[in-house]
């Protein structure tokens, strides 16, 4: 009898977003918190998450009918089956919250950075 053992492999991504700056930082916040247990539930793993914090942008952009100059950036890498990549994906698009967004595979060298500086903090 052989024993087929399905392995997982899983890819690192880095997700940006941005939050209009009408939101408080505590809402900020939670819109993150709920990203990192999303990935949680699709069984990935959060590598790093970062709130850049509130900065100007190049160009105005139009969220909610009011068009907005500053939004709360917020950055985080995570690892996760690429067979569920598109999932998280496409919950991020759909949330309300949401003024832009890019997820892209990470370089293994910046994860490899991020990683040591997690370890010192």
């Amino acid at each position: 009898m052989m024993n087929l053992i399905k392995t997982v492999e899983t890819r690192t991504y880095e997700l940006t977003y941005l939050v209009p700056t009408t939101y408080t930082d505590s809402e900020a916040a939670k819109i993150k918190d709920e990203f990192v247990s999303s990935i949680a539930k699709l069984k990935g793993t959060v590598i790093s998450a970062d709130s850049w914090g509130k900065k100007a942008m190049a160009y105005k952009i139009r969220h909610k009918g009011k068009a907005h100059s500053e939004a709360y950036y917020t950055h985080i890498i995570f690892s996760m089956d690429p067979a569920q990549t598109p999932v998280f994906e496409n919950q991020v698009k759909l949330h309300a919250d949401i003024m832009r967004h890019l997820c892209v595979k990470a370089e293994e060298k910046a994860v490899e950075e991020k990683k040591v500086e997690v370890k010192k903090a």
